[in-house]
């Protein structure tokens, strides 16, 4: 390995591939400047790609990193999943959550045995409550009523 070489991080592969999962590939100029302007979504060819891409490289990475890097990789994929750009419209929203499921089911069920998966599904659900939580907030409690008709 060259010593001049700066490594990249964690975060900062994270942030790229989500700049790509999000905005799409360097050939965005080829649309006539409408990405430039914010309007355009990203195609359903590039977002898949990326996926892809994310599950080589966790995949590359292996079980045991997937481990000990679980959380940060969960909140990443969840970030990508809520960000405004991957729910332009309803078809992005269902398109971009499909996207991340299978970067899921791909990861963990292909890397983690079963005490890690069910390790894994605890801390996925634990997120969710989270965000409910704060959903439940923001909505003046809407979450809990509903709960409450159940």
């Amino acid at each position: 390995m060259r010593q001049n070489v700066k490594r990249a991080t964690l975060d900062e592969v994270l942030e790229l591939m989500a700049t790509g999962f999000l905005r799409g590939g360097s050939g965005f100029l080829k649309s006539g400047g409408e990405m430039l302007k914010g309007g355009a979504s990203v195609s359903r060819e590039v977002r898949v790609g990326v996926t892809q891409a994310y599950v080589v490289f966790v995949t590359t990475l292996g079980g045991q990193w997937l481990e000990r890097n679980f959380a940060t990789f969960l909140s990443h994929v969840l970030d990508l999943v809520s960000h405004p750009r991957a729910t332009q419209t309803h078809v992005e929203a269902v398109y971009s959550r499909r996207c991340v499921s299978f970067m899921l089911r791909a990861t963990l069920g292909g890397l983690l045995g079963e005490k890690a998966q069910i390790a894994a599904g605890k801390e996925i659900c634990q997120a969710i409550s989270k965000q409910m939580r704060a959903v439940g907030k923001e909505d003046g409690g809407e979450i809990s009523r509903f709960r409450a008709l159940q």
